[in-house]
């Protein structure tokens, strides 16, 4: 009986794997907490004519062209397209930018300081230009702050601003509702001109918006307070579809491509070319369903986290783009602490073994684990939810589902569309998820882990976790932070309400040869475009 079972559910796990093996799929809006892929049009404001300078540049065609879309918003506070977020980049600027370690570093705030983590003053850059030739103030980066606060792509990450004020004409005054000494690594938003024409296109960044007879590009800004040292004069944008991209990209039509390369829309690249990975905080994990019998018990949760194969699912399944991490804070954090990890490595022995000491047992003889509960044995087919049009998503959840039948839990594996998947997460219709959520910079997990919190789909009842992320965030240097890290990792790993597995790594494309002198990160894909070198010929 028990080889018959078997049997069906490995062919429930090929069927899958088969049916989505090799698809492109469509954009989709991600897993809760994902930005979504595409952005309504409409939003694109009126730009400034131009005349289109005579230059050279160092590609196939002759010019450095970038990829955007056109039906999709260029709003600095709306656009969620990723190309045309990449462009975005180098019109504005934000308070701050982040480094590849996620640490704030200053751009148009020159300094800052608070008294307890809840009061806080940012003095802005003097001698700033808008492209439009007005200086920056308070009151434009007061504009920027109320803007992204109220709209859809910022209004997570600045939930807590409940109060900004001109302090003077170079001085922001931000109020939280509770303390956070990590703030400045959330405003590395967009600062727009205050009641700008066209949704605030006038940025400060070193690159202005432009177009000619028809033509969209962006030029470089000579009044741009880094210096005029742009590597050159005119950028490109290249109108595509989704379609068109990776086909552009290898016949060089392209000249940099910013990709999540195990992202919902598949990019085939076939061109020998340079690769730049960066660190992102997309953090995958799986989540489980605290409410019910089974699920509901912590230390089944650790154990099955323990089964996770995290290096596997990392280093194979997603082709090495992501590193594997047992904790909700990423390893490419300056502070982080090796010694937050179990420092356990993986084995079928060690599993099987925590599996037996909670008392699953074979006790009918058929085959299968039945779950202790209560004063009875019961059997247990957990259901393991997965968002069908990521393929990699699915590989890996496939990987956790086979591990588990392996030793006799008999996993339901339902991959679902998006629309099907999020409302069975919101109707609590699943023991286990595969989920995906961009954490913001500062690695609060409040929305994800506490009670209440809108990313808490297994209904995570424990306050605790409230008063742990709530001593996070108000330590105030990165020796307590680390200190405060490591209590609220030690106490996840007990009671297990999610278990991390990796944190997602992206890849900026650039043709060999052609670009030199850049490292990106998530904050800056470009990473500071004024340093580069473009090898003509």
């Amino acid at each position: 009986m028990r080889l018959a079972r078997f049997k069906r559910h490995i062919a429930l796990l090929a069927v899958c794997a088969l049916a989505l093996t090799g698809c492109t799929a469509s954009p989709s809006a991600g897993d809760p907490g994902d930005p979504a892929d595409v952005s309504p049009a409409g939003n694109a404001p009126e730009l400034t004519a131009s005349p289109l300078p005579a230059w050279t540049a160092v590609s196939d065609d002759r010019r450095f062209t970038l990829c955007y879309n056109a039906d999709a918003s260029i709003s600095p506070t709306r656009a969620t397209n990723v190309y045309n977020d990449a462009v975005l980049q180098l019109v504005y600027e934000g308070f701050f930018t982040l480094d590849a370690q996620f640490a704030p570093q200053p751009a148009l705030c020159e300094s800052w300081q608070t008294p307890d983590g809840i009061h806080w003053s940012f003095t802005l850059r003097s001698g700033v230009l808008f492209h439009d030739g007005t200086p920056l103030t308070a009151a434009d980066a007061v504009s920027s702050i109320r803007a992204a606060v109220n709209a859809g792509k910022y209004d997570t990450r600045l939930r807590e601003i409940v109060g900004v004020s001109a302090g003077s004409e170079l001085q922001v005054d931000v109020t939280l509702r509770r303390c956070n000494y990590q703030l400045p690594a959330l405003l590395d938003i967009p600062v727009f001109r205050q009641n700008a024409a066209g949704d605030g296109q006038v940025g400060t960044g070193p690159y202005a918006f432009r177009e000619y007879a028809g033509t969209r590009y962006l030029e470089a800004f000579d009044g741009y307070w880094g210096g005029n040292t742009q590597p050159v004069r005119i950028l490109y944008l290249a109108d595509l579809e989704q379609s068109a991209v990776a086909e552009s990209f290898s016949s060089a039509a392209l000249d940099l491509l910013v990709c999540d390369p195990t992202g919902t829309v598949e990019v085939n690249i076939r061109r020998d070319c340079e690769m730049r990975y960066f660190d992102t905080t997309r953090l995958q994990y799986l989540g489980f369903n605290c409410t019910r019998a089974v699920t509901g018990m912590p230390a089944l949760r650790k154990a099955v986290s323990c089964a996770i194969d995290r290096a596997y699912i990392a280093g194979t399944v997603l082709e090495g783009h992501a590193r594997a991490s047992e904790t909700p804070f990423s390893p490419a954090l300056s502070w982080y602490d090796p010694a937050w990890e179990s420092g356990v490595p993986y084995s079928v022995e060690a599993f099987s073994a925590l599996f037996a000491e909670l008392g699953l047992d074979d006790s009918d003889a058929d085959g299968w684990l039945e779950v202790p509960v209560g004063e009875t044995m019961t059997d247990w087919t957990p259901t393991l939810l997965v968002n069908a049009e990521n393929p990699y998503k699915i590989r890996a959840a496939q990987r956790i589902a086979s591990t588990l039948l392996s030793i006799g839990i008999p996993v339901e594996l339902k991959v679902l569309p998006w629309a099907e998947f999020t409302q069975a997460l919101k109707d609590g219709a699943f023991d286990m998820y595969y989920g995906e959520v961009q954490l913001s910079a500062d690695f609060d997990l409040t929305e994800l882990l506490t009670p209440g919190g809108a990313l808490n789909y297994g209904k995570n009842r424990d306050g605790r976790y409230s008063d742990l992320t709530e001593a996070y965030l108000a330590a105030a240097d990165p020796e307590a932070r680390a200190a405060a890290a490591g209590e609220l990792c030690g106490y996840l790993a007990v009671y297990a309400p999610i278990a991390p597995i990796l944190f997602k790594t992206g890849v900026v494309y650039t043709h060999r040869g052609v670009v030199s002198g850049f490292t990106p990160s998530q904050s800056d894909f470009y990473g500071g475009i004024n340093t580069w070198e473009i090898h003509l010929g």
